[in-house]
């Protein structure tokens, strides 16, 4: 019996080559159990890389979310800034 490596990505060109030519993974010699093994190996790196992608996608979004929340309290200052400035043009239009 041999042995099916647990990384896709070393399996995936044998497989590939082997339904090329007979077209069914159960006719490559792979028993049932040695095919679950991969199909469990292949899932389980999937929803690892699946969890890393949402765990950075949650991150970006928080940073984003800061960094929003920074040019709010930025533009808010400027509008403080600005109010005053256009209160002292009036003053000196209307004198």
């Amino acid at each position: 019996m041999s042995s099916v490596s647990p990384t896709p990505d070393s399996s995936q060109p044998e497989s590939s080559s082997n339904n090329e030519t007979n077209g069914d993974l159960a006719l490559d010699g792979n028993s049932p159990q040695e095919l679950i093994t991969f199909t469990e190996s292949v899932f389980q790196q999937l929803q690892s890389k699946f969890d890393d992608l949402s765990t950075n996608l949650v991150t970006k979004i928080d940073e984003m979310g800061s960094r929003i929340d920074s040019l709010e309290k930025s533009l808010g200052e400027l509008l403080q800034q600005a109010e005053p400035e256009e209160i002292i043009n009036e003053e000196k239009k209307s004198i």
